[in-house]
């Protein structure tokens, strides 16, 4: 198990993926507020034309993606909410070869069968 403090810089992401591909359970932090959204800032380290060989790779070694965050409630305490994306051969396939638009639409669509999105718990903070 390799555990990755924050990927900021395209050298960190190259070798945890790599780290992945070859078998090692990489868990490793990236500053987004949804599962989804995680792709864009990773895909963001590298060139145009290295774009589709990286999708390629996240979709083959990612198994899943849990956002965090805090929101404020009406009575004006915080609670906890997490975006969690769980790896599935209909999200393999979509993160492969669509846009990112058409992932956040199958996202909300599989929520009950496939992926979990944005699910608020009450713990008050």
């Amino acid at each position: 198990m390799i555990l990755v403090r924050e990927i900021r810089v395209q050298e960190t992401l190259s070798t945890a993926l790599e780290a992945a591909q070859i078998g090692h359970l990489v868990f490793g932090t990236l500053h987004t507020n949804s599962a989804v959204k995680t792709v864009e800032p990773v895909l963001g380290m590298y060139a145009p034309e290295e774009k589709p060989s990286i999708r390629r790779s996240l979709c083959e070694s990612l198994v899943g993606v849990i956002a965090q965050g805090l929101i404020r409630t009406n009575n004006d305490k915080r609670a906890s909410y997490h975006d969690i994306l769980v790896d599935t051969d209909a999200c393999r396939d979509t993160s492969s070869e669509a846009p990112l638009m058409r992932s956040k639409k199958l996202c909300r669509a599989a929520a009950s069968a496939a992926w979990l999105s944005q699910s608020i718990t009450s713990s008050a903070c």
